[in-house]
């Protein structure tokens, strides 16, 4: 999310802020939706699933590559805005670009993650017959997504005191150096809430579900056991990618923090987790990446001559 945010931390570059608006950066705004990393497999979704679009595992993937794909449009739009005063400020060089490329996108970012997210947390009710399991999973990624909100409200809060002039670009380089800081906080926060809603899911599921599954042994229900083997392994990678994202940042960001304190502020000094951001950016990439894999997969297999069996009550038709 933060690609252009690099040029804080090194000597600007007047060429990256256009002085008028030009045929290239209209191609790269019109471009940005087939560059999504979600592009190809929300053609593959719809392609597979051409004569049954309207169920809500669907609407989900569809509407995360949309907030998405919308949230990439309004950064490539922003960078369009010719800035034509106080060049010499921080980027993106004015209020208009901040709130478009900045705060309006990481608010549709922020939209299709959530969204996403909700992904394991239907397929689970859809399985689970007890209410208090269902209670428990819609709970978990209720707080999970405003835990996530958080770092939006962040970008607000902050946002506001930034006049991006000339003049007050110290000044203005040590409050991006705040939000920056406590952006991370609270990202580090709602990895931990996605690790318990996570925990949640696999709960959910593990209890209601694939405990049954064992009194089924010596009938052919190849589906079921694909199924639990396919969510199961879409859960567990994603807890153990977000383990370790916890684990590897939280020391470097306590280090970094400590540098600020004992470092005078300069715009080539300014807080620098771009590197760790690409982390970040990876690990939420494969946990919705993996969402339209697992979809893919059920649906070969729901579809496959050979993998068909009589259906089972506890698999609704619309989780595929």
């Amino acid at each position: 999310m933060f690609d252009r945010e690099k040029e804080l931390i090194n000597d600007i570059d007047f060429s990256l802020s256009p002085e008028k608006w030009t045929l290239e950066n209209i191609f790269l705004f019109l471009q940005t939706p087939f560059k999504n990393i979600f592009f190809p497999w929300i053609v593959i979704i719809l392609i597979i699933n051409r004569n049954n679009w309207k169920k809500t595992i669907i609407y989900i993937l569809l509407f995360h590559y949309i907030f998405r794909t919308t949230g990439d449009l309004l950064r490539s739009l922003s960078n369009a805005i010719p800035v034509t005063e106080n060049r010499k400020s921080i980027w993106p060089y004015s209020v208009t670009r901040f709130n478009v490329g900045c705060i309006m996108a990481y608010f549709f970012w922020a939209t299709g993650e959530i969204i996403g997210d909700w992904y394991p947390t239907v397929r689970a009710c859809k399985i689970v017959h007890s209410k208090k399991k269902k209670i428990l999973l819609k709970s978990s990624c209720i707080i999970y997504n405003f835990s996530k909100m958080s770092s939006f409200l962040v970008y607000i809060y902050y946002g506001r005191k930034i006049q991006f002039k000339n003049k007050t670009m110290v000044q203005d380089s040590k409050i991006f150096d705040e939000l920056l800081k406590h952006w991370w906080i609270t990202v580090i926060v709602h990895f931990i809430f996605s690790l318990i809603n996570d925990a949640c899911v696999i709960y959910a599921l593990k209890t209601e579900v694939f405990n049954k599954l064992k009194t089924l042994k010596g009938r052919s229900y190849g589906f079921v056991e694909n199924f639990k083997q396919i969510s199961e392994l879409r859960i567990i990678l994603s807890m153990i990618v977000s383990i370790c994202f916890i684990f590897f940042t939280i020391p470097i960001l306590m280090v970094k923090f400590k540098e600020c304190g004992e470092k005078d502020k300069k715009v080539t000094n300014v807080f620098d987790q771009f590197e760790i951001n690409t982390i970040r950016d990876t690990v939420v990439s494969f946990n919705h990446i993996m969402m339209y894999i697992d979809q893919v997969l059920l649906k070969y297999i729901s579809t496959n001559p050979s993998k068909k069996m009589p259906k089972l009550n506890t698999i609704p038709e619309s989780l595929y």
